[in-house]
């Protein structure tokens, strides 16, 4: 892991002013109507300024990446290898100058493939996609977050696959376990804003519930 320069100790102190600002009077309510919970706030700011170097040093050093695939549960296994290589394609006809996706062609090339359910592209009465696969790909495009889809023509142009690419931050739990486990339950509305930052924001918050607890295809 790379170390801090002087811009980013300068950086880490400037955040953690205002961090020390912005927490007097919640400390000193804290004081006021939760005495025995107010020596908590040493090891609670201990916390965040460990999250801050962690934040930090991380951005010093290459990401590495993942690209992961979502396809129609119903498909043949060879199919559902198939239909990522499209889009796969379909991703590099994209982003084929995009950085991060440079960085993992160079350097990674790894593919997860999961299983993305249903595909259907028409809506019910509340205006919602009835197709799972479907669903996933509106919501990364309405995040703006960087996809790719493909569309069989042997299959009606029905949707049969979506990719993006993540970082470690996204799929690596033991580095960047969740908010759960690292939060205060004291003063977690605190510390969330500082582990989202920690994760690489909110498109990466999205990114882990979506991945979360999904099925190899």
């Amino acid at each position: 892991m790379n170390n801090l320069t002087k811009e980013d100790l300068i950086d880490v102190i400037n955040k953690i002013k205002d961090h020390l600002i912005n927490k007097s009077k919640r400390d000193f309510t804290v004081y006021r109507e939760y005495p025995e919970a107010f020596n908590n706030l040493y090891t609670t700011d201990v916390n965040l300024i460990n999250i801050l170097i962690k934040s930090k040093m991380e951005e010093n050093k290459r990401l590495e990446y993942r690209m992961y695939f979502f396809v129609p549960y119903n498909l043949s296994d060879v199919q559902k290898g198939i239909q990522a290589g499209h889009c796969a394609l379909e991703y590099a006809y994209k982003f084929n100058n995009d950085k991060d996706y440079i960085s993992f062609i160079e350097n990674d090339k790894t593919w997860i493939i999961l299983n993305g359910g249903t595909t259907n592209s028409s809506r019910d009465s509340n205006g919602e996609l009835n197709g799972s696969l479907n669903r996933i790909a509106e919501t990364l495009s309405n995040n703006n977050i960087n996809n790719a889809v493909f569309h069989e023509p042997d299959l009606d142009d029905a949707l049969t696959a979506v990719c993006f690419l993540a970082d470690e931050r996204v799929y690596d739990y033991e580095k960047y376990p969740d908010y759960d486990e690292v939060g205060n339950d004291v003063y977690g509305e605190i510390l969330y804003s500082d582990w989202v930052n920690l994760i690489g924001g909110d498109k990466n918050v999205l990114l882990r519930e979506l991945i979360k607890g999904k099925k190899l295809a």
